[in-house]
């Protein structure tokens, strides 16, 4: 069952090389999140480099391009493969045929090898290799097992502020190495940032990466991902320099804290609209907001610039003044409420090192699983200790072994992750297994979502729907808006457009907004409902008063008048030149 990855059209027959309504190039299970598969990629098997490289499976598909998960024969290892596949390119058997002369695009697509091969990091993906063939041209870069940052905050909707400065550490870390190379990034945002299961954060996608002189004005390709981009991108002839990535990379850093990234730059400078930093600590939020300063010249200028405001917030005790139960290891919700009188745990701030309570000399009843499991609640989140994931995880599965069904969620959580113990798939499925077994409704959305995605069990379409059906009857909103998708797409259930939209309508109702976008698209393009503009509208506009980016672009179709605005051509002419050069 194929469906348009854009414009959500379908079910599509394989034999369609592109959408009959939008023309993009046609993939499977595009919207659930699940592995893309295009019938132009190359077949599992194919070997490239006379069999030095056999392809195994498509990984990604980008907008100009594939990336395979293949075996290096000789050695016997795991690389990943990134083939230039252009927009309107085909395919006869292996060989690439472009729509046009492909000798630009092929010798840019080889520059970004050469760029990589020039810069040594363990946060710069690796390029082993780059040739052609196939009338293309190949990347042989390390394999990296992880996940995207986008890909992460679509699944735990935000991180903790001290999960997000370890990541953009790390991300700064190895920009300060492009940057002394003489190289810009030039779009450094969640997709191209992937989280190993080391922990380690790498930066992948050089394609669009540059070389500048600082101080200088030049030409530069318009490279702009909105919400990223700085606004000096959005010309050709400006001066770009380090603060350029500086912008994208506090971007980021919102972005995880915020669980949605800023409004584009030209957006914010039309409007003169602060950015809502309010929930987020005042030395942090004092970084972000200077490296998302419009103005160049207010802006952070450099990454070692950056990195020493970073660790001026390192060496000081942060206390962090905003709900305690916003400080999680996923989503809001999924720390268990504690409104027990006997609770140990102060809900009204997080404790400094040097105001901590004595926690261990308590008198604390550690027969009472739910005294215990709250012990390890208060060392997960910080409250009154400093915080530390080996003692929590310590004391919930004290708490597990003694019946507690929520520090079996918890637990499932914690080796997910790995905090506070090795990472460990199988480990967390056993204890959200068991959780679910025990009627908690979190742990069987989780226990959904490992068996749609294959961690820890095998992939199974049919028992993920199954579990998100039961959390979904127990009230789990988000398991209502993946009951939607497996509807839609006719995953794991047969496809039906109006069970789809029964379960985007039922969460929508409960406020997330990605199934609001979704009930948006589906009133827009007449799915299991009437086609009605006015509400596709509503739904889009409600869904972006939830920082859903989604909805803000679709609403731009609705509101024409919204670019008209903003392409005053004297405006942003005057303001490039006052503000970059040129």
């Amino acid at each position: 069952m194929i469906f348009c990855r854009v414009c959500g059209y379908g079910p599509i027959s394989e034999e369609v090389k592109v959408c009959p309504v939008c023309g993009t190039a046609v993939v499977d299970k595009a919207f659930s999140g699940t592995r893309t598969l295009s019938i132009m990629s190359l077949a599992s098997g194919t070997v490239l480099q006379n069999g030095k490289y056999r392809i195994e499976d498509v990984i990604i598909q980008g907008g100009f391009s594939f990336t395979y998960s293949a075996t290096q024969t000789m050695l016997d290892s795991r690389v990943a493969i990134k083939e230039l596949f252009a927009l309107g390119a085909t395919r006869q058997g292996s060989v690439v045929i472009f729509d046009g002369d492909s000798s630009e695009s092929i010798g840019e697509f080889l520059n970004e090898g050469r760029i990589l091969a020039r810069l040594n990091h363990p946060g710069i993906v690796k390029v082993l290799d780059f040739f052609e063939e196939n009338n293309t041209a190949y990347l042989i870069m390390e394999f990296l097992e992880g996940e995207s940052l986008s890909l992460l905050i679509n699944r735990v909707g935000k991180v903790s502020e001290g999960e997000a400065l370890s990541y953009i550490k790390q991300v700064a870390q190895a920009l300060k190495v492009v940057h002394d190379a003489g190289l810009l990034h030039q779009d450094v945002k969640p997709d191209n940032l992937i989280l190993t299961k080391q922990g380690r954060i790498v930066i992948v996608d050089f394609g669009s990466a540059r070389q500048f002189i600082a101080e200088k004005t030049g030409n530069y390709d318009r490279i702009v991902t909105p919400g990223f981009a700085p606004l000096e991108q959005y010309g050709q002839r400006v001066r770009r320099g380090p603060y350029t990535d500086v912008y994208s990379l506090c971007a980021n850093f919102y972005t995880l804290i915020k669980g949605f990234p800023p409004a584009p730059a030209p957006d914010r400078l039309q409007t003169l609209k602060e950015l809502d930093l309010s929930e987020i600590n005042p030395k942090i939020a004092k970084i972000i907001s200077k490296g998302l300063e419009v103005n160049v010249n207010n802006r952070i200028k450099s990454m070692d610039e950056f990195l020493s405001m970073i660790e001026g917030i390192e060496d000081q005790s942060i206390k962090i003044e905003k709900p305690a139960l916003k400080e999680n290891l996923l989503q809001q919700d999924e720390i268990t409420n504690l409104n027990s009188e006997k609770s140990i745990i102060r809900k009204d701030k997080i404790y400094e090192k040097d105001d901590s309570i004595d926690i261990e000399n308590l008198d604390i009843d550690h027969e009472d699983p739910k005294l215990v499991f709250e012990l390890g609640l208060k060392y997960l989140i910080g409250f009154g200790v400093v915080r530390d994931f080996d003692a929590a995880f310590k004391y919930f599965r004290e708490a597990s072994q003694k019946g507690s069904v929520d520090a079996k969620y918890h637990l499932g959580l914690m080796y997910l992750h790995g905090q506070g113990t090795s990472q460990d798939d199988k480990m967390a499925f056993k204890y959200f297994k068991e959780a679910s077994e025990n009627g908690n409704p979190d742990a069987m959305y989780r226990l959904g979502w490992m068996y749609e995605y294959g961690r820890g069990a095998s992939q199974d379409d049919k028992m993920a729907f199954k579990y998100f059906r039961e959390s979904s009857q127990k009230g789990s909103v988000d398991a209502k808006y993946h009951l939607g998708l497996m509807c839609l797409h006719g995953q794991g259930t047969s496809q039906d457009d109006k069970m789809a939209f029964k379960y985007f309508k039922e969460a929508s109702e409960n406020g997330n907004p990605d199934a609001m976008y979704r009930l948006g698209w589906m009133y827009e393009y007449g799915r299991g409902t009437s086609q009605d503009d006015k509400m596709a509208k509503y739904w889009y506009e409600k869904s972006k008063e939830l920082g859903n980016i989604d909805s803000k672009n679709k609403l731009e179709h609705f509101l024409p008048e919204f670019h008209s605005k903003k392409s005053g051509g004297n405006f942003f002419g005057k303001l490039f030149k006052s503000l970059f050069g040129g």
